[in-house]
């Protein structure tokens, strides 16, 4: 299969609609964005303070637990569930530490 159409289908994946539609600040720049998250879970976009992923999801606990392994900062824009998703996440680390 050609490149080309390789992209296609990767990005037809990444756009697909599902339950959640989010949109996440990733504070890096996008050679370092494209190395680190898989090219299905969203499409980058220029942002002033880095790179903008957007895309959607099904499964909102599973989002979080992908952006929590990035190895640079992020900022969530939206939805309010994965905020909520990723403060359990947290809460979930911290009592397994303690």
């Amino acid at each position: 299969m050609g490149s080309t159409r390789l992209s296609h289908i990767v990005q037809g994946i990444a756009t697909l609609p599902r339950q959640f539609t989010f949109a996440v600040v990733l504070k890096t720049d996008l050679l370092r964005a494209q190395a680190e998250v898989m090219e299905v879970l969203g499409v980058f976009e220029p942002h002033a303070d880095g790179i903008l992923l957007r895309g959607s999801a099904d499964d909102i606990d599973w989002l979080a637990r992908q952006l929590a392994a990035f190895p640079f900062p992020f900022a969530v824009i939206g939805p309010d569930a994965l905020r909520d998703a990723l403060r359990r996440l947290a809460d979930q680390l911290r009592a397994m530490a303690d």
